[in-house]
């Protein structure tokens, strides 16, 4: 049965009404919030100190975080770098199910190299893994959850690329991944596996002595970093008390709603922030563990409808961003990839390895199938689906 278009229909214009009243009310406070953020006369030592005292007594917080560049920088796009390697890498998973026949994960990674200028043929490939069945059921017997399935497919990401640049190829070796580059997605997570960030910090340790970059794209960014960041610079007192209340006091204006209007030509980037992100932690894991992320926002075109900027974030890892010139080199590389269609500009990299990594429901129940026969040849017995799935499937649904 199709939605009831006739009940969607007598709501839109109460829909459309609260939505031009709260557009309104963010276009206020964005405004008032990037005349504070790039205010010339901001002190941006006295906002570092106040963020870190936050962050040594708040067991959790998520903010922004000043370095030396002045928030009214807009660093125009340098020159690119010659003789470079690109590297997309982007990855896809199945969830496993109780209610199918057979309870199974895998996860899937996709990758393209290019190297321009040098005439070689951009090159690609895919890697598969069947989570193990032992390893899909937890201590209590239940099924991993999918955040620990995003979890193994964020690692498997990571770990893959000090094996693509097996080699001591010259010039910047950059590996761009779509999204965040900090692993943990939430409070569970991080309690869940206290030892992960030892792995992370151990593989950004590999990558730094190597000068491999690894660099997260997160397109049209929806955090609102700098508005707390903001909120906790307006403090008299950095108590846990005043930083939870100024946190949670008022709407929060989005990291984009700042610098839509701000970053106005394509290639300019913004001052480098750090990422302040932790969480509660256990397990004996200190901070020297912890994983620092740094960011610049980059405008990398305008809508071909609408004119408006579109505004991007870049990530990468504190060796990174404690070397301009290399900043300046992935500012460069990654808005030329971008510039591959103009019209909607996103990394051509990450969208060729979208296309090696993603797995459709055809693929699926192929893999399904597949894994019925191979348990029938050991005289497993698989049972079926639920009634549940049963009845979705039969709907189409």
């Amino acid at each position: 049965m199709p939605a009831n278009y006739l009940q969607i229909v007598q709501n839109l214009p109460d829909h459309a009404k609260a939505s031009a009243e709260y557009m309104l009310e963010q276009q206020r406070l964005a405004r008032c919030g990037a005349e504070k953020l790039f205010d010339p006369a901001l002190d941006l030592a006295a906002l570092a100190a106040k963020i870190d005292r936050a962050r040594e007594i708040m067991p959790a917080l998520y903010t922004a975080r000043p370095m030396a560049e002045p928030f009214t920088l807009l660093a125009p796009l340098p020159e690119t770098p010659q003789g470079y390697t690109l590297l997309g890498i982007d990855g896809s998973q199945i969830l496993p199910s109780r209610h199918q026949a057979i309870a199974f994960g895998l996860i899937n990674l996709g990758w393209i190299g290019i190297e321009p200028g040098s005439g070689r043929t951009p090159w690609t490939n895919k890697q598969t893994e069947i989570i193990p069945y032992e390893e899909l059921f937890n201590a209590n017997g239940s099924l991993i959850s999918d955040a620990e399935v995003d979890l193994r497919r964020d690692l498997a990401e990571r770990e893959l690329i000090p094996r693509l640049f097996a080699g001591e190829e010259p010039g910047l070796r950059l590996a761009l991944s779509d999204g965040p580059l900090e692993v943990h997605r939430s409070r569970e997570d991080a309690l869940s596996q206290p030892r992960i960030e030892e792995r992370i910090a151990a593989l950004e340790q590999e990558l730094a002595s190597r000068r491999l970059v690894h660099a997260g794209y997160i397109d049209k960014p929806g955090s609102a970093m700098l508005s707390r960041m903001l909120a906790i610079g307006g403090l008299d007192q950095i108590t846990p008390e005043a930083v939870n209340r100024a946190l949670q006091t008022g709407i929060p204006v989005s990291d984009l709603q700042l610098f839509g209007e701000r970053l106005s030509e394509p290639g300019q980037r913004s001052a480098v922030f750090e990422i302040v992100s932790q969480r509660p932690r256990r397990g004996g894991v200190g901070a020297a563990e912890r994983q620092r992320v740094f960011c610049f926002y980059l405008c990398v075109g305008r809508d071909e409808l609408t004119g408006q900027t579109l505004i991007a974030r870049v990530e990468f890892a504190e060796w990174v961003a404690m070397e301009p010139r290399m900043v300046d080199q992935v500012h460069a590389v990654v808005f030329a990839d971008t510039q591959g269609t103009p019209a909607h500009p996103f990394p051509y990299v990450l969208t060729r390895a979208h296309e090696e990594a993603v797995i459709g429901i055809s693929e699926q129940n192929a893999i399904n199938k597949l894994l019925k026969t191979a348990w029938r040849a050991a005289g497993l017995d698989y049972g079926s689906v639920s009634a549940k799935a049963f009845g979705k499937e039969s709907l189409g649904g």
